[in-house]
């Protein structure tokens, strides 16, 4: 038996546009649908956005995949501070966003992320796409960057 990816099974990815700077550029990172990356960004640390696509069957809710992820973030990021979690629509879809506070290793300064997390319906009744959006940047460029990213969101359109 021949089992195939796209196929009724095993739907294929969602597609989607968002709209940038011109001052950002795209980056490979391999697991991510879109990534870019802003090449004027100020203070040691590159502004980036980064959208990625999961796997989840029907039954899981947004707020527990937005939990899941905080919790992978503050796994990740010992020390992480949750900030706000706010509902909102992206592409019409409801959306969940939460904001970080992060201290990663490589930097000696706090980092911001804002996480916006989507459910996307498949062509199999039982699976959606879970599309999680990361912006990160200088938690000292939050004026510009958060009002940024804000604005990135709401161009995003699902296929």
């Amino acid at each position: 038996m021949d089992f195939v990816f796209p196929s009724p099974m095993f739907p294929e990815r969602p597609t989607l546009v968002l709209t940038l700077p011109d001052s950002f550029a795209p980056v490979i990172s391999p697991n991510a649908l879109v990534a870019a990356a802003d090449r004027e960004s100020p203070e040691g640390f590159t502004a980036n956005i980064l959208v990625v696509s999961t796997r989840a069957i029907v039954d899981v809710t947004l707020e527990e995949m937005a939990a899941d992820v905080r919790e992978k973030a503050v796994l990740e990021y010992p020390g992480a501070r949750i900030g706000t979690t706010e509902h909102l629509k992206v592409s019409g879809l409801d959306a969940l966003r939460t904001t970080l506070a992060l201290q990663p290793s490589e930097v000696d300064f706090e980092v911001e992320q804002a996480q916006t997390v989507v459910f996307v319906d498949t062509a199999h009744p039982e699976i959606r796409d879970l599309l999680q959006i990361h912006a990160s940047y200088a938690a000292s460029t939050r004026d510009h960057y958060a009002a940024l990213f804000d604005e990135v969101v709401r161009t995003v359109k699902i296929n």
